[in-house]
């Protein structure tokens, strides 16, 4: 890939939260770090070089929770150009026990008139 590698981020909602608020990972604010940072971003709080993102792959959409299609929706908000692609089959939500719901990865197409293949 050369030089375009150093471009590309892989994080999971956790980390990606942790890295945007300047925070080590706390066991006491884990469960909670994804919806701070969709509170700051939604606020206007968070400084726009650090979610200014012009394409973000979510794979294993369907495992998405409350907190985590906020923060999506937060990064939409703030990046109208930013192209989102969710990957993801609802029938393999295997998350529920802890909240996720494959409804979130059906609302991208519903609320957004996103494409779906």
């Amino acid at each position: 890939m050369g030089g375009i590698a150093n471009y590309i981020d892989i994080k999971t909602f956790h980390s990606f939260s942790f890295d945007i608020l300047g925070q080590l990972a706390d066991q006491e604010e884990f469960g909670n770090i994804v919806l701070r940072a969709a509170e700051m971003i939604e606020s206007g709080e968070m400084e726009e070089s650090k979610i200014a993102k012009t394409v973000l792959v979510i794979d294993e959409a369907q495992d998405m929770g409350d907190n985590e299609y906020r923060l999506l929706q937060a990064l939409m908000l703030r990046n109208e150009e930013m192209r989102v692609i969710a990957v993801g089959d609802d029938d393999q939500n295997i998350y529920r026990f802890r909240g996720s719901d494959s409804a979130h990865l059906r609302a991208l197409v519903d609320q957004y008139e996103a494409t779906f293949y």
